[in-house]
């Protein structure tokens, strides 16, 4: 499959989320960026509510449900900002061009575009990691029960476990995708991953960018174009784990962020979003970022902060009097006390918050201050804008500009907290929300310094612009128009800055994440000898047979490759007492052993023996499952390589 080919499932992706979303944002009477950014965040959201109302009302998963909740929250919507003038956008003096927007998006999409077609190297490629075979797997899960309610999809690895919440919007989007253009996982999985990354995250960040400070067109493109500037995001996380729904999740982020802003009213808005529009976009946005992941939730919540105390310093800068200021501090209580009952709410269980320190404070301190956290080469340019951003905002003393730099700094603190923080109870307290785990701190860096390199960028094209017209007024010799210089100049600078972000930071991080999407026959998950096995089984294994088989060695991922059910989907299983048995004692069991009477129940009938390879280089063995060929319970039907096919013959089950 080419890159070309997967462009149509790319767009139908888009339109799965932008179509609905793009109907909310219009009946809630938003225009210009403010409705197409809030488009696919609104659409999450649709997609999300309609993934638990489904269920509930004894619909399966498909368009319908999408198509249903779309209709009444347009209804609702609708009504509500008519009965309602205030919620709606205001109109603005003037209209802002549009140019620097197409422009930033284009270079975004196209630079980000790159940069993942040389990760993936191909359509149909996957991430080799961890993580990534309980979501190949569970999007074949959404795609089987026909439900993708966050509340469902964890009995895929807890069959009998209580009923739980597991973040699936990432799931059922991208089985929607698959069940739609009847692609392969593999390939709904990259067109999510190119949507996410070459539209949503980018138009997020130059609204984000824009809400600080304002509508300028230098500021715009070079916000666009610093959204594929760093590795952190989206190229980290779409790397490390892999973690997709978090993916996901921050790529709405930026938007949420902006609506905070607007919603705080921490300085006037330049774009007619005032606070109740802002607050019906912020109560449209969260709902289907927390059902993606809730850590973008938590990280909302930690930006409020230097949003909340900016607004306040400025209310209370104005004197509002002592009424005023009792009401002010009354809120001000109430949020700090939101604030950690959502801690608490959304906090993983204490023993999930694991992940140790990595470096010194001071290692810590320097990656944040260079741009290069997470063990990241130094993104010179993008440093070194980002610092002209932090002088410029703070010589403008508003609150734009300390809004910014709040943004930033707490995104650092956070990273030098988890990263290096000598004092344990200080990590759990403040970045146990994020499971003390560096990568999903790191990828909120971008997020927070794009503004102000986006800022610094914007008054380095304004001193240089108008030296050269400047130059341009006392030489007669000069030739061209005033317009068709300033394009020219802006056309190199732009120019410019793409090649100069686009260094050995990005590089690194591309060949890193490159090495996980290889397919070879050292892959740690699985080889093309296995990936050919799995085209075996399609034709021999009947579709309504389990198959036995070591996760750890990508055996388990036979359910989202060959469409056949496996005794174990994940790394990680409620492991039953028959399923116990059956791993610890299979190969070696005589008939009426415990062993061959849990393989009759588990109703197992073939094995797949992919060898001794395992992910992240683990050691997890099932004496059950060694050694078959020399096993009288099994006999070997195909083999590609070292991938072999046994049909189960003996404990009286054969």
């Amino acid at each position: 499959m080419s890159y070309v080919e997967l462009a149509p499932v790319a767009l139908l992706c888009a339109l799965i989320l932008f179509l609905p979303g793009l109907a909310l944002a219009l009946s809630l009477r938003l225009r210009g960026l403010w409705a197409v950014a809030t488009a696919s965040a609104l659409g999450l959201t649709v997609l999300a509510t309609a993934s638990i109302l489904a269920p509930a009302v004894g619909m399966t998963w498909g368009p319908m449900p999408i198509l249903i909740v779309t209709v009444a929250a347009v209804l609702g919507v609708g009504i509500l900002t008519w009965l309602v003038p205030a919620t709606r956008q205001r109109r603005v003096a003037a209209r802002p061009a549009w140019w620097p927007v197409g422009v930033g998006a284009l270079l975004a999409a196209a630079i980000i575009g790159f940069q993942l077609v040389r990760v993936t190297g191909s359509p149909e490629a996957f991430s080799q990691s961890y993580d990534n075979v309980f979501h190949l797997n569970a999007v074949r899960w959404v795609l089987d029960t026909q439900s993708a309610s966050p509340f469902s999809l964890g009995r895929m690895t807890s069959p009998e476990g209580a009923l739980g919440f597991y973040p699936s919007a990432w799931h059922g989007l991208t089985a929607l995708v698959v069940q739609i253009t009847g692609t392969s996982i593999p390939v709904a999985i990259n067109a999510v991953s190119f949507v996410g990354a070459c539209v949503i995250w980018p138009i997020g960040v130059m609204l984000l960018t824009r809400t600080i400070f304002g509508r300028n067109g230098a500021l715009t493109v070079a916000a666009g174009v610093l959204a594929a500037a760093f590795p952190t995001y989206p190229l980290l996380l779409l790397n490390y784990g892999v973690l997709y729904p978090m993916f996901l999740s921050y790529a709405v982020l930026p938007l949420a962020v902006a609506a905070l802003i607007r919603l705080v009213g921490a300085f006037p808005a330049s774009d007619g979003l005032t606070r109740w529009p802002a607050l019906l976009v912020l109560g449209g946005v969260v709902p289907g970022m927390a059902v993606a992941h809730p850590g973008a939730l938590v990280s909302l919540l930690a930006f409020s902060l230097p949003i909340v105390v900016v607004a306040s310093v400025r209310v209370f800068a104005a004197k509002p009097g002592r009424r005023g200021s009792a009401i002010l501090a009354g809120w001000l209580v109430a949020y700090a006390v939101f604030g950690v009952v959502a801690l608490q709410i959304v906090r993983p269980p204490a023993d999930q918050i694991y992940w140790p320190i990595a470096e010194s404070p001071g290692q810590a301190i320097g990656e944040v201050l260079t741009a290069s956290v997470y063990f990241m080469p130094v993104a010179f340019v993008a440093a070194a804008l980002m610092i002209v951003g932090i002088v410029c905002a703070i010589r403008r003393r508003d609150a734009a500009g300390w809004t910014a730099i709040g943004l930033w700094a707490l995104a650092g603190v956070l990273y030098v907290i988890v990263a290096a923080s000598p004092w344990e109870l200080v990590r759990l307290l403040v970045t146990g929300p994020w499971y003390n785990n560096i990568p999903r701190l790191a990828a909120l860096y971008p997020l927070a310094t794009i503004p102000l390199a986006a800022f610094g960028a914007s008054q380095i094209w304004r001193v240089v612009s108008k030296r050269m017209v400047d130059r341009r007024s006392v030489s007669r010799s000069s030739a061209g128009s005033p317009r068709l210089l300033a394009v020219g100049l802006a056309a190199a600078l732009t120019a410019l800055l793409v090649a100069s972000t686009q260094g050995a930071a990005i590089r690194d991080a591309v060949n890193e994440a490159r090495g996980v999407y290889a397919i070879g026959d050292d892959s740690w998950m699985l080889t093309p000898d296995e990936l050919a096995m799995f085209e075996r089984v399609q034709r021999i294994v009947p579709e309504d047979e389990v198959i036995g088989g070591s996760p750890w060695t990508g055996a388990g991922l036979a359910y989202a490759f060959a469409g056949r059910h496996v005794l174990m989907p994940h790394l990680l299983m409620d492991v039953s007492p028959d399923l116990e048995t059956f791993l610890d004692g299979f190969a070696t069991a005589e008939p009426g052993e415990p062993a061959c009477a849990a393989t009759r129940r588990l109703d197992v009938e073939w094995i797949l023996d992919f060898g001794d390879q395992q992910i992240n280089n683990s050691e997890n063995t099932y004496p059950g499952l060694k050694d078959l060929e020399d096993s009288a319970n099994v006999e070997l039907v195909d083999e590609v390589g070292e991938a072999r096919l046994y049909r189960i013959v003996g404990c009286g089950v054969g």
